[in-house]
């Protein structure tokens, strides 16, 4: 199995777009050769797919590299976020209200931390 995260990144960057459909399975967007290539794909992790679409808040973009799942203890698969200033920190999305990706820079960092994650 593939991690969901992974597949909405990869089907973005072919400018395929996906999202939950009104009867809650996948919708998807895009010119006809690359539905087509990603159809198979699509069906097979379409479960994990939907979890994932259902937990993004307005403000998570799916293709961001932030983004990730886990699979919980008694909760099953979940996403978050892993903070861009620290790599080891995970938050679940339930969690937060705004993309922690998106806060400015702290005043006190060099440009080269701000970048470069140093």
């Amino acid at each position: 199995m593939s991690y969901p995260e992974d597949i909405l990144r990869a089907v973005t960057a072919d400018r395929l777009v996906i999202e939950l459909s009104a009867s809650g399975g996948i919708k998807y967007e895009g010119d006809e050769e690359t539905v087509e290539r990603w159809l198979p794909r699509l069906r097979q992790d379409k479960a994990e797919i939907v979890v994932l679409l259902k937990q993004l808040p307005r403000w998570c973009r799916p293709d961001c590299p932030h983004l990730e799942t886990h699979i919980l203890p008694g909760e099953g698969l979940m996403a978050g976020c892993v903070n861009p200033d620290d790599w080891r920190h995970w938050q679940r999305l339930d969690k937060i209200t705004s993309c922690p990706a998106r806060k400015r820079p702290s005043t006190n960092r060099s440009i080269d931390e701000v970048f470069y994650h140093g």
